[in-house]
């Protein structure tokens, strides 16, 4: 994927030494100078099982394990960037090659059951927009993808003992699971069942250009809503 860097040279030697200290300093930097984009995988199943239900696109369920739920840019000051261009509507040509995966990986699941297309334009619209100068049309739904199929999240928890069984886990070691997996400290986040139960439901990690998984200082500043233990609903 030739994906070109919106970063100047200057930009990279700064956020290089944000990196070596572990400390945020945008002094002369704008916010908005550096994007960083976050990718959350969702487990269906606990979409599925919690208050509001889910219902499958009308080209059939999804792959099994987790899907993506979202890229989404970010700046330094852990503000989601949104609507940046209400003009710029998706091409459906420019994913029209990447349909099908899209379908199986990427897919609508709210209800009532619509085409994914309406998801996807909808992505596009709120938040690939705003992330543009790094990742255009094609290559926002790439990344996704391709960070997608670089580390199965699901492989990485049943390693570990963590296991779609209905069971209870522990919050940290699941995160030290997806951490080993990844190079970095993911979120994980939950959505209650009608029990009251924390369902696990989205876990996000940073990428700067959707080539590979990255630390993003100021970024991922959102504590779990899990509590320390969560359900692992069975695939459905």
């Amino acid at each position: 994927m030739n994906i070109k860097p919106s970063i100047s040279a200057a930009t990279a030697v700064l956020f290089a030494s944000l990196l070596f200290f572990g400390v945020l300093s945008v002094q002369g930097l704008e916010p908005e100078d550096v994007i960083f984009f976050y990718l959350s995988q969702q487990w269906a199943s606990s979409k599925c099982g919690g208050e509001r239900g889910c219902c499958y696109p009308k080209t059939g369920k999804p792959a099994s394990g987790f899907v993506i739920h979202s890229l989404r840019p970010e700046n330094f000051v852990n503000q989601v960037l949104k609507n940046c261009d209400s003009k710029d509507q998706l091409n459906p040509s420019s994913i029209s090659g990447m349909t099908s995966e899209l379908q199986e990986h990427w897919p609508y699941l709210d209800c009532p059951s619509r085409s994914s297309m309406s998801l996807w334009k909808s992505e596009w619209r709120t938040y690939g927009t705003c992330g543009k100068s790094v990742l255009n049309q094609t290559q926002y739904f790439k990344a996704a993808l391709n960070l997608k199929k670089k580390v199965n999240f699901l492989d990485v928890l049943i390693k570990s003992g963590i296991k779609p069984d209905g069971q209870f886990y522990k919050l940290n070691d699941a995160s030290e699971a997806i951490r080993k997996a990844i190079g970095y400290e993911p979120r994980i986040f939950c959505i209650k069942d009608k029990s009251g139960n924390s369902l696990l439901n989205l876990i996000t990690g940073c990428t700067l250009d959707g080539t590979q998984y990255n630390h993003c200082i100021g970024t991922l500043g959102y504590e779990s809503n899990c509590g320390p233990s969560f359900k692992f609903p069975p695939l459905k």
